[in-house]
């Protein structure tokens, strides 16, 4: 139901609790049964309709006892504390908001004489104006930056100069050119950089004219549906320079993906290794698990009302599994982070972008969200793009042998498997924690050491004598909770110039298909 009628801050308060009630189990129904007075300090559950107004923005300022039981019910382990102090944000910035209204009307009246009518009635007839006069500078807005791509395209094409081609350093001069201009248009007999020599200063040409120009130099987003021009816009450059600056490789946000995905598949609980294996709910949960994780690598501070801070600048969050974000309607004119991260094909995107109305498709789902248009796609400054996520090492084993590490009865006889069959390649952490479906996995590492070096196979761990000697054979080093299995075999002349290790004064080397099994030494620790 939409909550255009409520403040900003009590309308992203009921968002999240909504969200929180649609992945709940049996949703608001569900969360109606499972309310008790000892979530509430005592006092009785509401009823399904009384939750049901609440959740539509009524009387919930009144009820911030409801608002936290919501959560500490329906949050999974790790978030409640983050949306609880989101939740107190809200509310604290919400209820400022009503107090400063509330300032407005007239004080210490206790009747309801008909001139306390006529001031309610002003009252609210002067709010309604000022939405009114708020859409109408929305309007006036979108149409000068209309007008701005006209004047360029058309002055463009009449003078048959590469002014669009050029970008807006041509057409509208760079920002330190912009800033000079202004700073010398108040200096008598300054030269004005943007005007040619011989041409007249603005205010001698045309009216049209000048106030073509001048909304020119001043539209903020010139129009993209082709390409020619695009303004730039300094608070998103100083966001994107932030956030390049804290996370230069993209390694920090990578891993804070790879672990927001395994906390949703919660592996060694549960199994399950692949996104296409979580209930809808769970698919829905992994937005706001992506947005703690990064909040966390990346040090950002929570907004004082919703979103994010960076560089002094309030940031949005939104998360896509292939970059189809989709903007709230309170979003439009706001930044926006945009994160991307699928796993199936081992990538991650992330970009900032201001999410102004035309840079939107038309329509929008019932919800009235709306995902960016072709020109908006293009208007995003990526930080990184399709850049590589560590992989799930499960998601990408072949069928066949996946079914058969998963088709042994122990965690014990599984883990073997896995380093019999999958050689050569890292394996993560949690990848043996889901087929061991234990927390408690290195025991289980240790014994597949010991039951397979009687097969010739080793298992390389993250120490350093380890990484030694995988690097010496030409395997890929294993990082941190990461291993390597792989069969060796005594050095023989038909290995070639294969490389080779020293274990216990012989060599040994891969094995091929055509070495017989034998027993390995024990690798050293150290």
């Amino acid at each position: 139901m939409p909550v255009d009628h409520l403040d900003p801050e009590l309308a992203a308060l009921v968002y999240l609790l909504r969200d929180l009630t649609s992945q709940a189990e049996g949703g608001l129904r569900g969360l109606s049964a499972r309310l008790k007075p000892e979530h509430l300090d005592g006092l009785a559950p509401p009823s399904y309709s009384t939750l049901s107004q609440r959740l539509r923005g009524e009387n919930l300022l009144n009820d911030p006892r409801l608002i936290f039981a919501i959560i500490r019910t329906c949050a999974l382990p790790g978030q409640a504390v983050t949306l609880e102090e989101r939740a107190k944000h809200l509310l604290e910035a919400s209820r400022s908001r009503s107090a400063a209204q509330t300032q407005v009307e007239p004080k210490n009246r206790t009747g309801s004489s008909p001139q306390d009518q006529e001031l309610k009635v002003a009252l609210q007839r002067t709010i309604e104006l000022q939405q009114q006069l708020a859409e109408a500078h929305r309007a006036v807005a979108e149409l000068q930056r209309s007008l701005a791509w006209a004047h360029g395209h058309l002055v463009g094409s009449l003078t048959q100069q590469p002014r669009l081609a050029d970008g807006p350093a041509v057409l509208l001069g760079t920002q330190e050119q912009r800033s000079g201009a202004e700073h010398r248009a108040e200096t008598p007999g300054a030269v004005n950089p943007l005007v040619a020599d011989g041409d007249p200063e603005p205010e001698q040409r045309a009216p049209s004219e000048s106030r073509l120009l001048d909304l020119t130099r001043h539209a903020s987003t010139a129009a993209e549906s082709q390409g020619e021009v695009r303004h730039e816009d300094s608070e998103v450059k100083q966001v994107h320079a932030a956030l390049s600056d804290i996370d230069r490789d993209g390694s920090r946000t990578a891993l804070a993906l790879r672990q927001a995905i395994d906390v949703v598949l919660d592996g060694p609980r549960t199994g399950r290794y692949s996104w296409h294996q979580l209930t809808k709910t769970e698919k829905m949960h992994l937005s706001t698990q992506v947005e703690i994780s990064l909040a966390e690598a990346l040090g950002l501070r929570q907004g004082r009302t919703t979103g994010h801070e960076i560089a002094g600048s309030r940031i949005n969050f939104r998360f896509a599994r292939d970059h189809t974000w989709l903007i709230p309607p309170g979003g439009v004119g706001e930044l926006f982070l945009l994160v991307a991260a699928n796993d199936d094909k081992s990538h991650w995107s992330a970009g900032v972008v201001r999410a102004e109305r035309h840079l939107l498709a038309r329509g929008g789902n019932r919800d009235g969200k709306q995902a960016l248009s072709a020109s908006g796609r293009t208007a995003v400054q990526w930080l990184f793009r399709d850049a590589p996520l560590p992989e799930n090492s499960l998601l990408h084993l072949p069928e066949q042998i996946l079914t058969a590490v998963l088709s042994h009865r122990s965690g014990q006889e599984r883990i073997d498997e896995l380093f019999r069959t999958v050689q050569c390649q890292k394996i993560s952490s949690n990848a043996i924690a889901t087929v061991t479906m234990q927390r408690d996995y290195m025991k289980r590492i240790r014994h597949s050491r010991r039951t397979l070096s009687r097969e010739g196979t080793v298992i390389f761990g993250s120490y350093e004598a380890h990484s030694n000697l995988a690097r010496k054979l030409g395997l890929p080093v294993p990082g941190p909770s990461e291993w390597i299995s792989a069969r060796l075999a005594r050095f023989a002349d038909h290995h070639g110039c294969r490389p080779t290790i020293e274990l216990d004064g012989d060599l040994w080397t891969l094995a091929t298909d055509d070495d017989a099994i034998e027993p390995v030494p024990r690798i050293p620790m150290s």
